[in-house]
């Protein structure tokens, strides 16, 4: 059918080795940019969950402080507060209040809450802030909530 045709089996020889390579080659660097993807994503994912406890530990800190701050059918509790000095920041202020966490979710965890207070017409209004840190083998995690209060009735 395909006369005067005829290829020589030396002129094939060793053409599939090239290929070979190639494909081990391509495979291989396919595969080590797909381990390189799973690992920055756990690290990713251990960032969010650590971060996220982080987050946890500040707002427990400050849902604890509000409840000392004001206390059920009594007074506000000011004297937890110093009084607002428009010279200095939030971060300038001494922590009142610290909680070092000891629960499951919040293990290693800890929250420090910074308070003042300014009065105006008759209302008090306070600034709290409050930053939770959690630490993970040699890495430190933190995160900070600013809420603001007053003793105000609605």
């Amino acid at each position: 059918m395909f006369p005067n045709r005829s290829i020589t089996r030396s002129a094939t020889q060793g053409a599939a080795l090239p290929v070979a390579l190639f494909i081990i080659v391509v495979m291989a660097l396919v595969g080590a940019a797909l381990v390189r993807i799973v690992v920055d994503t756990s690290a990713g994912v251990v960032n969010d969950v650590i971060g996220q406890r982080a987050f946890n530990a500040a707002r427990s800190g400050a849902e604890l402080f509000l409840v000392q701050l004001f206390p059920l059918d009594e007074p506000t509790n000011e004297s937890l507060c110093e009084e607002r000095d428009a010279a200095l920041s939030p971060d300038d202020n001494v922590a009142v209040y610290t909680e070092s966490f000891t629960t499951a979710g919040l293990h290693g965890c800890s929250a420090h809450v910074y308070c003042d207070f300014a009065a105006a017409e008759g209302i008090t209004h306070f600034r709290i802030v409050s930053q939770g840190r959690c630490d993970a083998g040699d890495l430190s995690y933190t995160k900070e909530l600013l809420l603001e209060a007053s003793d105000a009735s609605l």
